[in-house]
């Protein structure tokens, strides 16, 4: 019965993403621990399954919680500190850096 609402659901999904004439990339992630039941979700969902990470609004989600902090702030600020280096080198006041921003 679950099976057939899931079919059912995933062919409105997909009748929707052809209606509006726009290529759409659905994209879910699995929370199962049981591989059997994993394997079958796979058959009967006709999207593309997300293995680790998917980047979304410039957010990295995970698929461990633990993970979501390593992967957006860690390199976030580690980013941020290489643009500190390279900002530092440039012989200029803080008034035109922010002009040369603009």
């Amino acid at each position: 019965r679950l099976h057939q609402k899931t079919i059912r659901n995933n062919q409105q999904l997909q009748q929707s993403c052809r209606v509006q004439n726009q290529p759409t990339k659905i994209i879910a992630s699995l929370y199962i621990n049981n591989k059997l039941g994993e394997r079958q979700v796979k058959n009967i969902i006709l999207f593309t399954i997300r293995t680790k990470r998917i980047k979304y609004l410039g957010i990295n989600s995970t698929k461990d919680r633990k993970d979501i902090y390593i992967e957006n702030y860690k390199t976030l600020l580690k980013e941020i500190k290489e643009d500190i280096k390279k900002w530092k080198d440039i012989p200029c006041s803080w008034i035109g850096r922010i002009n040369i921003v603009k």
